[in-house]
């Protein structure tokens, strides 16, 4: 998850990304719009949390490489639109 959100690090908008565990987020600056984030994901494929001003990502541990990947490259590519 970390090689997969790392690309997020250098967009505009993020603050810090943080993966521990299982659990990866990535913080951005200011208050997220919560309702159209979530449906850029939804049009993605994926189901992606979102909190404040960050999004959260808390994928079953024995997640398939392929489906972190697509979720890590949802997560990025709606973080780079925002």
């Amino acid at each position: 998850m970390r090689q997969g959100l790392g690309p997020c690090r250098s967009l505009p908008r993020v603050l810090d990304v943080h993966v521990m565990g299982g659990i990866g987020v990535v913080q951005l600056s200011g208050e997220i719009d919560h309702r159209e984030t979530r449906q850029r994901f939804i049009d993605r494929g994926v189901w992606v949390r979102t909190w404040t001003d960050c999004i959260y990502l808390t994928p079953a541990l024995n997640i398939a490489p392929d489906d972190l990947a697509a979720l890590t490259q949802a997560v990025c590519a709606t973080v780079k639109i925002l």
